[in-house]
């Protein structure tokens, strides 16, 4: 009877699958998307932004890192991009003010790539706040620098709402 079972929702699962069509080559729209009457006001003013929702803990972005970059350097000063890293419950909380500590300081664009790879490459966790305070002290911040804005209050509200700018008006030093 389990072996039933198991047949039975392999059975299921193959069915499901096959009813699913990727998205097409060439996307119309209306169909697969829509075009926005009137142009949205953006803080990039002319310029294209582009959103980029990620996480320093999921695989694909780490791959997509890259390309990502390479894509952006062909841009020019025609895109600015924000980038929203996105949580996946408690145990990315650290991941994610690491990276709204980083765009506080000024220096996450030219982190990003450092931090990806201390956790995809070097097995970093990044799942308790002094693994990120002995990784930023490791690659030269200053720690208590660091720490002092990694638990302000603009880093706090930026953790609840996500899409907003995080402003800092104190100086950082570096920056």
């Amino acid at each position: 009877m389990r072996l039933f079972k198991q047949f039975a929702g392999i059975v299921v699962l193959v069915l499901a699958a096959a009813g699913v069509q990727a998205s097409p080559q060439n996307p119309a729209n209306g169909v697969e998307y829509v075009t926005l009457p009137v142009a949205q006001p953006v803080p990039a003013g002319k310029k294209v932004e582009v959103l980029e929702f990620f996480a320093y803990w999921c695989p694909h972005c780490n791959i997509f890192e890259p390309q990502l970059e390479a894509w952006l350097k062909k841009q020019g000063d025609n895109v600015v991009i924000r980038r929203i890293h996105v949580p996946k419950g408690d145990m990315t909380l650290p991941q994610q003010k690491l990276y709204f500590t980083l765009e506080a300081m000024g220096v996450a664009e030219q982190n990003q790539a450092k931090v990806f790879e201390a956790m995809h490459v070097q097995r970093e966790k990044f799942n308790k706040d002094e693994q990120v305070f002995d990784w930023v002290a490791k690659n030269g911040f200053d720690r208590n620098k660091f720490i002092e804005i990694y638990r302000s209050m603009p880093v706090q509200i930026r953790v609840k709402h996500p899409t907003r700018p995080c402003r800092i008006t104190a100086s950082i030093p570096g920056r």
